[in-house]
């Protein structure tokens, strides 16, 4: 909720599908990219380093009194470094994630979550990259593309 690093933008139309491919290079256990879903509540597919290596994870949170209330709801190893991400907004605002690693066949991965307006405008969806590291970190990752149709 309190991270600077996120490129948004509100929802462009009552249903779409947002998608980017990724190539993600951490260095640290730790530091995640991908595509999120943000509003008071928040939902994201991320690449991140676990201490075992590289997972694409589907995770939702809240902020509560104070607290992150980020949870993982489904998370896969991975070996390649490139992924594609998407996410489908449909009825209401309900929006679901899916990946591939071809570019072509899309599997979906989590569950279903409902978006809800920001604190002063609505809900959002884009890109990010953290470090939650207190050291500085040396990863990066690269957005070939970002695309909403």
């Amino acid at each position: 909720w309190r991270v600077p690093n996120l490129l948004l933008q509100k929802f462009p139309a009552p249903f779409f599908t947002a998608g980017a491919k990724m190539t993600f290079h951490p260095r640290l256990v730790g530091e995640k990219a991908g595509l999120v879903v943000m509003g008071k509540e928040w939902g994201y597919l991320a690449m991140h380093r676990t201490g075992s290596g590289q997972e694409l994870a589907m995770c939702a949170g809240t902020y509560f009194q104070g607290y992150d209330k980020t949870e993982t709801i489904e998370s896969i190893g991975l070996e390649n470094d490139s992924c594609y991400l998407r996410v489908t907004v449909g009825h209401r605002a309900n929006y679901h994630f899916s990946y591939s690693l071809d570019g072509e066949t899309y599997h979906p991965i989590g569950r279903e979550c409902q978006a809800t307006a920001g604190t002063w405008i609505g809900a959002k969806v884009g890109l990010f990259a953290i470090n939650p590291n207190l050291q500085d970190g040396a990863g990066h990752a690269d957005f070939d593309w970002f695309r909403i149709e």
